[in-house]
């Protein structure tokens, strides 16, 4: 994830490779970003969800 404001490189992200069945409840995984100001919540195979922790808004999905 890179910053907007400084274009460096803040946080990198690597994809858990496992198979995911009906009866697999709250494998959500979380991550904030260095310097505190954001926070990525992955659900799911495709989805990816970043948060502003300022105010929990929601950047992008």
């Amino acid at each position: 994830m890179y910053n907007l404001q400084s274009n460096e490189l803040e946080m990198t992200f690597q994809k858990r490779e496992e198979i995911i069945t009906s009866s697999t409840i709250g494998n959500a995984i979380f991550a904030i970003s260095k310097n505190g100001t954001l926070l990525a919540h992955c659900h799911g195979d495709n989805s990816i969800t970043i948060y502003l922790m300022e105010n929990g808004l929601e950047v992008t999905t």
